[in-house]
């Protein structure tokens, strides 16, 4: 229908539709103005900022909060007990580190090393004269025993240091076919530690057969509230590093960030052993509903085993249910985040959600236009959210 708006406007007899004509002029106004987002709307503008909370129309309480949360987050890089692990240490799934460094088995070695600082009862059966208890391992690894003298068993296993006494015992004529039994009385050359999440955090003796379910139950279980997703476990490990013979520069790094491989040296190689820190990862949750037994490795001497603060994201403002909430999806999206808080309450502006984030050292704030993402079909613009982001949903004006 075309309408002629001349005849409209100035015909006497049209003349009384002028007051519908200009409610449907404010009525087009308003929508193109108030409605949904247009074609050329950005969805997501992204402003860097020197202080997010310097930036118009956040209120003077969420600016204190976003002061304190910013120093909470800068507190929990600070002191981990891990200072002497970087980006640049070498971290492995348990998958991973058992095919570089075990082969297919969690469980290498469980029979105990004895060493200084262990008390052992010795048993020669028949012979009480010859049984001891309560013998004290020096410091350097060795014991004094009954007829023999002074034994080193420094770094042998309790079937070493039976066929070990056994055998000195027919050495010198006193039993030709003794019967020896060793029991560790009281551990304590063998240390680890567990920090961060536990209800008791600190070092421990390390036993025999001892696993990494049993040291967190040790150190008192886990802070559910506070525990993050993974539990790592720093090992120091002998690395095999190859080198040539010949008069070769080698770069350092390029054994360590390859291991395994081998450069092309042009001569002949030569293999050597050093130490190097580790990070084993491991499930925490896997873990301990027991549904990952190939995770619950062996320890060994001088393991930290640490569990993380969980990591959390933030919303504030005009959501149902504001505060602060575990990172536990790595897939986390803003519209998915604020379905967790319960949503939008009825006077949020939907188009000016916010997202304040650090990234490398840079202060950011992502403003977001929820709206056009959930009603227009324009997903693929959800941004993901990550650990420590603020999302702030402002009061809508109108």
């Amino acid at each position: 229908m075309v309408v002629d708006w001349g005849t409209l406007f100035f015909m006497d007899k049209k003349i009384t539709h002028l007051p519908v004509l200009l409610f449907l002029l404010a009525g087009l106004f308003i929508l193109s103005g108030c409605g949904g987002p247009a074609v050329t709307d950005d969805i997501v503008q992204v402003m860097e900022v020197q202080d997010s909370t310097q930036v118009a129309g956040i209120k003077e309480v969420d600016k204190d909060l976003i002061s304190r949360l910013r120093e909470t987050t800068k507190e929990k890089t600070r002191g981990t007990g891990l200072q002497d692990i970087n980006g640049e240490t070498p971290k492995y799934t348990v998958e991973q580190y058992l095919a570089r460094f075990q082969g297919v088995s969690s469980f290498a070695e469980t029979e105990y090393r004895v060493g200084g600082g262990d008390v052992i009862n010795i048993i020669v059966y028949d012979e009480p004269d010859l049984t001891r208890n309560g013998i004290r391992v020096a410091n350097d690894g060795t014991i004094s025993f009954p007829l023999l003298g002074r034994l080193q068993i420094d770094d042998l296993t309790i079937s070493q240091i039976e066929e070990l006494v056994a055998r000195k015992l027919a050495e010198k004529q006193l039993l030709l076919d003794a019967q020896v039994s060793v029991l560790v009385d009281l551990y304590g050359s063998k240390k680890y530690k567990v920090l961060g999440e536990v209800r008791r955090p600190g070092g421990y003796a390390l036993k025999a057969d001892e696993h990494l379910i049993d040291a967190i139950s040790t150190a008192g279980g886990v802070n559910p509230d506070t525990a993050g997703k993974q539990v790592m476990i720093v090992r120091k490990v002998l690395l095999q590093k190859m080198a040539a013979t010949q008069k070769v520069d080698v770069e350092e790094n390029e054994t360590v960030s390859a291991w395994g491989s081998t450069p092309d040296f042009g001569g002949s190689l030569r293999s050597e052993s050093q130490s190097s820190k580790i990070v084993i990862r491991v499930d925490l949750e896997k873990l301990l509903r027991g549904n990952d037994l190939v995770s619950n490795l062996t320890l060994q001497d001088n393991d930290v085993i640490y569990l993380p603060e969980a990591e959390f994201f933030y919303i504030m403002g005009e959501v149902k249910k504001p505060g602060s909430y575990k990172f536990i999806q790595e897939d986390l999206t803003l519209v998915g985040a604020i379905g967790t808080a319960g949503g939008f309450s009825n006077i949020a502006a939907r188009r000016k959600t916010r997202i304040i984030r650090v990234e490398n050292g840079v202060e950011k704030i992502i403003t977001v236009n929820v709206d056009a993402i959930t009603s227009s079909g324009r997903k693929i613009h959800d941004v993901r959210i990550r650990p420590d982001d603020i999302i702030i949903v402002p009061q809508s004006f109108f």
